[in-house]
């Protein structure tokens, strides 16, 4: 469960002077997708020159990733902020207009759940851009909480993503349907209140059996 009022809405304006800010926040390691971000921006990029691109965290990709970086030739556009506090973490998310998770399933099959960065950036009313990966679908409902795309398809991720920078009826759209997504399902408050009522319910049914 996401603590609701840790991670507060907050309603964004398109910037004035075009400097899209993309996140990704997240463990660099292959299932998460980074290179498909890094890839996706550069074309983004050509369309939006003033964009920029915040990837929070660390891993054993990262040298990696700089490589693909440079090659693409746009390093003046990607941040590196390594592992920080939360606090910080919500400062980065509150100053973004997109988040980025373009999860996929490796080839050791190694996949993940419903990524807890995500949840995150979706309770303050980011847009996010994510595959039809893992318990993904669960949180994100395509078109109405954000945008999903298939695994490893670096071209769709780059379409999704210019949709929300240039959709300001969509970017709305998403944004108050990300927040309600958390609301309904992902509320630590409410999820405390189910799991509690789960354990009463075995323990009368235990007491019942005795």
């Amino acid at each position: 469960g996401i603590p609701l009022v840790a991670w507060a809405y907050a309603p964004r304006s398109a910037p004035a002077n075009e400097a899209w800010s993309i996140v990704q926040s997240c463990r660099f390691i292959e299932k998460k997708g980074l290179d498909l971000t890094i890839a996706a921006f550069a074309e983004v990029l050509k369309r939006h020159p003033k964009a920029m691109l915040t990837l929070i965290g660390d891993g054993p990709l990262k040298a990696g990733l700089e490589r693909q970086i440079a090659a693409l030739g746009i390093t003046d556009h990607v941040r590196f902020t390594g592992f920080i506090e939360e606090t910080e973490v919500r400062k980065e998310i509150a100053a973004a207009h997109l988040f980025v998770h373009p999860s996929r399933t490796t080839d050791e099959r190694d996949r993940e759940g419903i990524p807890n960065a995500m949840l995150e950036a979706m309770a303050t009313g980011l847009p996010v851009v994510s595959t039809r990966h893992g318990g993904i679908p669960e949180a994100v409902t395509d078109g109405v909480s954000g945008l999903l795309v298939s695994e490893n398809d670096s071209p769709a991720l780059t379409k999704a993503m210019l949709c929300i920078i240039e959709d300001g009826d969509l970017r709305g759209r998403v944004a108050a349907g990300a927040r309600r997504s958390i609301e309904t399902e992902f509320d630590r408050t409410t999820q405390v209140r189910r799991l509690e009522a789960l354990y009463k319910d075995l323990m009368q049914d235990a007491c019942v059996a005795l």
